[in-house]
């Protein structure tokens, strides 16, 4: 039988007393005693067989697909290679295997901009004055008009004000709306087209012109400015 950690393809010699017996084992492989072939380091594993070990768990911060090869780290430590790091906007704990199945997207409200995160402290609140509406990213967005940004959540001012800025971080940013412009506190001031006037004031709707009256431009408020 083969000793373990070689391997005796078909046709295969005898010992020369230093078990060499066709080839060496690809690197994210491994062999058992007696083998005839050898056997890829399954998913979240990784390493090569030597006298000490076999496939080791990926190590938290990496990601380990099958076969993934051994590159070794500082003092030696045996690590996958730096391509296995991680992805921006993920983490992988220990014994994370593809990116696609096993990796942690980091939550709503953070980012994480670097490879190689292994906890959930990997990822980051959105500073003030940015937010973050998805999973998995990379970075934030600056704050968008009329809203402001704490904590990564952007809020969209009151009602009847408005910002005209972005990366705002305070509702105390947000402003009056302007005479004849209404403000749903989303969106930036907005007035009512020809036809129509504003009632309401700055929180308030768009009424079609009264009848005998005209409205014969846009932005008018309260009243329509022209008999029929």
């Amino acid at each position: 039988n083969c000793p373990e950690g070689t391997w005796c393809p078909s046709g295969s010699g005898p010992d020369d007393g230093n078990h060499n017996y066709d080839g060496q084992i690809p690197n994210g492989f491994y062999v058992e005693a007696a083998a005839t072939g050898f056997t890829a380091c399954p998913e979240g594993t990784f390493g090569k067989y030597d006298s000490n070990l076999k496939c080791l768990e990926c190590p938290a911060g990496y990601f380990c697909p099958q076969a993934t090869p051994l590159a070794g780290g500082p003092n030696n430590t045996p690590l996958p290679p730096s391509e296995f790091l991680c992805l921006v906007g993920f983490y992988c704990p220990a014994g994370t295997g593809k990116m696609s199945d096993s990796a942690i997207k980091c939550g709503v409200n953070t980012y994480n901009p670097l490879r190689g995160g292994d906890d959930v402290s990997s990822c980051k609140t959105c500073p003030d004055g940015y937010y973050n509406e998805f999973e998995g990213q990379q970075y934030c967005l600056r704050c968008k008009y009329s809203h402001y940004c704490t904590g990564g959540i952007a809020n969209a001012c009151p009602n009847g004000k408005y910002t005209d800025q972005l990366g705002v971080t305070s509702v105390n940013d947000c402003i009056d709306c302007p005479s004849g412009y209404k403000c749903d506190g989303a969106s930036q001031p907005t007035s009512c087209p020809a036809g129509q006037f504003l009632t309401g004031g700055a929180t308030g709707t768009c009424q079609n012109c009264t009848a005998g009256q005209i409205c014969s431009r846009p932005g008018l408020f309260d009243e329509p400015d022209l008999p029929c």
